[in-house]
């Protein structure tokens, strides 16, 4: 198990009940496409991904997931794996249409800049603070941007580029020194 063969969707909540259902706190809504189609789920457990078969999933609204999984008829065993890591596996996300694009596609895409060229590539999108983060790691180095349309001069998936116009100091401001 590579976990760079897998993508961060979410995490498991409290139990909902006493049968064994869990709330899953959906960590991206990008994801809400892709999880009506799940049959099971790959939930980290210490550093192994473990594979729970779905009995029934019910989605509520946009942050709201009940979820059972089969043999699961107890709370003890929901909270066996509660607050532990769901991932899917990559080739398994949704992917973009013609006017539509998922910031999952971004990671991996090289960030080539019209002063700067190459900046390195994108290996984390931040999507917990009010605005996108791309997060680059470069020469061991960790650069940072925000994902913004002024700073986006076009966006190529299947070329896995994403070209920009930064402003001069941006990827400077949150550096080590």
């Amino acid at each position: 198990m590579n976990l760079h063969d897998y993508f961060l969707i979410g995490k498991i909540g409290r139990p909902k009940s006493f049968k064994g259902e869990v709330f899953f706190i959906v960590e991206d809504v990008e994801i809400f496409f892709a999880l009506e189609e799940l049959e099971s789920m790959n939930v980290l457990i210490g550093n192994k991904l473990i594979v729970y078969p779905i009995e029934k999933m019910a989605i509520k609204n946009d942050d709201k997931v009940v979820i059972k999984f089969k043999g699961f008829d107890h709370i003890d065993m929901a909270n066996m794996i509660k607050n532990c890591e769901v991932y899917l596996e990559n080739e398994k996300l949704p992917t973009s249409g013609e006017n539509e694009l998922f910031t999952h596609e971004l990671i991996g895409c090289m960030v080539i800049d019209e002063q700067l060229g190459e900046v390195g590539l994108i290996d984390y999108i931040d999507k917990s603070s009010a605005q996108e983060l791309a997060y680059i790691l470069k020469d061991d180095e960790e650069l940072i941007f925000p994902l913004i349309d002024e700073f986006i001069v076009s966006i190529d998936i299947p070329a896995k580029e994403v070209k920009t116009c930064l402003p001069d100091g941006i990827l400077e401001i949150n550096r080590e020194e």
